[in-house]
């Protein structure tokens, strides 16, 4: 009963995973073509899909500790699945533990990939916007003359295109 509930809690951590994967596919995508209100929108469901992944694997840690009290072992919240995988008599159930196992390091690797790839996605596209300010807008110029402590500091002024009708 308890390795019943242990996989049923792995299988739904690696379909989150997946999940997280498409989404991440997607804000790619997204953020490549400028797509703003379709990437607000599927942070919106990523949000969702991670606080389903946090209550996963809390059901994940419970249904381990169920298992090694069902087998009398030492309960072990951070148990490795392959110390578990050894004490699983059922040969179907540890070849699909060691499935699930393998499956979601997978997952979980390609998930952290495309993170990266997406983050620096996202500090291109604001470098970019930051390039186009300058340019409208013209790099900000600090004084050069000396300003006393107490009088506060300089605001940096601004000579672009957008100065001419402020």
């Amino acid at each position: 009963m308890a390795v019943q509930k242990l996989l049923e809690s792995l299988r739904l951590l690696l379909r989150l995973y997946r999940e997280l994967i498409d989404l991440g596919w997607k804000k790619k995508d997204q953020v490549i073509g400028n797509r703003l209100n379709d990437l607000t929108e599927t942070l919106a469901k990523e949000s969702r899909v991670l606080k389903q992944l946090a209550e996963a694997e809390t059901a994940r840690v419970q249904a381990v500790l169920a298992f090694q009290r069902e087998l009398g072992l030492q309960e072990n919240p951070e148990a490795k699945l392959a110390e578990l995988a050894e004490w699983m008599t059922d040969p179907a159930g540890k070849t699909e533990l060691l499935h699930l196992m393998d499956d979601i390091g997978r997952a979980a690797g390609e998930l952290r990939e495309l993170n990266e790839r997406n983050q620096k996605l996202v500090r291109q596209a604001l470098g970019m916007v930051e390039a186009q300010l300058d340019l409208f807008a013209g790099v900000p110029e600090e004084e050069a003359v000396y300003r006393a402590p107490t009088r506060g500091a300089a605001e940096p002024k601004r000579s672009g295109l957008f100065d001419v009708w402020a």
